[in-house]
């Protein structure tokens, strides 16, 4: 008899779709920021020299949108440098926390998902993929997957957000609309 839930990868591949986001590119893009969160804060001064970005969480905002909407504008370099600055930022971890917390609720393995990403990047913690993969007592091939959808729902919420922000600032005048369709 066939299961009669929807498998947390189809409900991300769906939000991904409804956001217009490629879920391959939203790993692509999500992974350096997750490995550079904890490893960032310690080189902070250094790596804010390096950035150029426009250090507001505005301007912020407006830079990952801009990366997910026109990719090729931005280089591998583009994006490393954009990660440091965002897990830099003193207001990364709270607003993580938040998209961790939907997270767990939004998708069947949420909270698996979520025990990956703070195990794996977020707390500093380090763990190798072989130890958390034993802890959640899954086969390689579930865990690489889970992982990997991780990433992605965790960059779609981002999105999600940054775009809804995005949003509510035009509307309220505070700043100026991109030359592309939100």
């Amino acid at each position: 008899m066939p299961r009669n839930r929807l498998s947390s990868h189809k409900i991300i591949l769906n939000f991904c779709a409804q956001l217009k986001i490629d879920y391959d590119f939203m790993v692509v893009l999500i992974k350096p920021l997750l490995m550079q969160y904890c490893a960032g804060i310690g080189k902070r001064d250094d790596i804010m020299e390096l950035v150029s970005i426009d250090g507001t969480k505005q301007g912020i905002r407006r830079r990952f949108i801009d990366m997910v909407k026109k990719p090729e504008m931005f280089s591998e370099l583009d994006r490393t440098l954009f990660a440091y600055a965002v897990a830099c930022s003193s207001w990364y971890a709270e607003k993580s926390e938040k998209l961790l917390t939907k997270m767990m609720v939004m998708v069947p393995d949420g909270k698996d998902m979520v025990a990956i990403l703070r195990q794996v990047y977020l707390e500093g913690e380090g763990r190798i993929d072989a130890s958390m993969q034993r802890e959640l007592h899954m086969s390689e091939g579930t865990y690489g997957r889970r992982k990997k959808d991780a990433i992605a729902l965790y960059g779609a919420l981002i999105y999600e957000y940054a775009l809804k922000r995005e949003k509510e600032d035009i509307a309220a005048g505070l700043i100026d609309p991109p030359d592309y369709e939100l």
